[in-house]
């Protein structure tokens, strides 16, 4: 967005405050479970923090009333862009307001700008850019990982590929071990990449988007040489960025883009597969960047009920209400003590109804509630039940 597009938006904000605190279950917000919407301001307390805050904010600086100050440009990254707010602002109901106010974009916009102009950041930001240019991934690390898919790594000209993404890679292997094992298991005819490159999401999130275009047109280039037909990823944040971020820089991919469980829905074999499975009780922890933000809510929850006997639990807050895990848009890495609390609180939710698993579709989530006790892949889950006799 330009900054005419961003005043434009920060004009719609009626200043209400249901990005606080949503109010009742009627009327706008018939699928409300909670009052409480931006997890940044439950943890720090603050009204600059909500999604009115920070539009205020930006309002303020665009009209030279405020300057960049080290306290607002705190304001802007201390965000995990988990929409949320966006979910269930009052605007989107009300048929005298201009609909879809898009306050990732403006966050987003102002990030850009404090990047653009050389202010002081969170210093962990310049580190994540130089990681990605120097060793294509957000860790910094090397390492051959082919080892983790013998069998993808068996069909490298299939042209379904699956790209797990750097946290699957890097921190979670287990993800990327349980789909090459059902992909064995389900004779699925797809490959994986020969070297993977980071897919720059958490760049674009950060305000960091000259170092991201280079990773996007070396991405577009690759997958174009390589003439995949499907891209599918574990990742959530991969998957935002191909299907969502690349053509708004100007690099349409022209193969389909899926999350693993959108791509194993309406797989035959599946069913067979589970049929040994053990009654167990499954909560299941909605990512923000695979449920709100891109609407894929009933595969996960399709795969989790192929399962025989297996009882799913909804949380307090789930679907578009889900709580988030904390991690997003570079909170886990510059704010990790405000990441944790706001993973603890969501772990313990999901805990609340008892269950034999907590599973989830996003490696970073899992990674950032991992802390806390056991949390499940999808995938994961799939290929340990027949296995195993025992539930735990």
């Amino acid at each position: 967005m330009d900054e005419a597009e961003i005043r434009k938006q920060l004009d719609l904000c009626m200043g209400c405050g249901y990005c606080r605190d949503a109010y009742g279950q009627e009327g706008w917000l018939q699928t409300l479970k909670t009052k409480h919407v931006c997890p940044i301001r439950e943890v720090l307390g603050f009204d600059s923090y909500t999604a009115k805050g920070r539009l205020l904010l930006g309002k303020a600086i665009l009209e030279e009333e405020l300057p960049f100050t080290p306290s607002a440009v705190d304001i802007f990254f201390r965000c995990t862009l988990c929409g949320n707010c966006e979910a269930h602002c009052i605007s989107r109901g009300l048929p005298f307001v201009e609909p879809d106010l898009k306050v990732r974009e403006v966050i987003r916009y102002f990030r850009e700008k404090i990047i653009q102009e050389e202010l002081e950041s969170p210093p962990k930001l310049k580190k994540l850019a130089d990681n990605i240019a120097q060793h294509r991934n957000v860790f910094g690390e090397e390492g051959d990982h082919s080892h983790l898919m013998p069998y993808l790594k068996e069909h490298p000209d299939s042209i379904s590929l699956y790209f797990p993404g750097c946290m699957a890679l890097f921190r979670e292997p287990q993800v990327i071990k349980a789909v090459d094992q059902l992909a064995y298991k389900l004779n699925l005819d797809m490959g994986c990449f020969p070297e993977e490159i980071c897919c720059g999401n958490i760049l674009l999130r950060t305000g960091q988007v000259k170092v991201a275009r280079d990773l996007v047109e070396r991405n577009f280039g690759l997958f174009k040489e390589l003439k995949i037909k499907k891209l599918v990823t574990s990742c959530p944040g991969c998957l935002a960025a191909f299907k969502n971020e690349y053509p708004k820089l100007g690099f349409p991919l022209d193969c389909e883009v899926q999350h693993i469980s959108e791509y194993l829905i309406n797989n035959p074999n599946l069913q067979e597969l589970l049929m040994n499975s053990n009654s167990i009780k499954v909560t299941y922890h909605d990512p923000c960047e695979l449920g709100r933000l891109n609407k894929i809510y009933d595969q996960p929850r399709q795969l989790l009920q192929a399962i025989p006997a297996l009882q799913l639990i909804e949380p307090f807050r789930t679907r578009i209400n889900a709580w988030c895990c904390g991690a997003g848009a570079g909170v886990q890495l510059n704010y990790s003590d405000l990441c944790q609390k706001i993973a603890l609180d969501r772990f313990n939710e999901l805990q609340e109804s008892k269950p034999d698993y907590i599973v989830t579709s996003c490696p970073t989530c899992i990674h950032c509630l991992g802390q806390f006790g056991k949390v499940y892949d999808l995938i994961e889950l799939l290929i340990e039940l027949p296995r195993s006799k025992l539930i735990k």
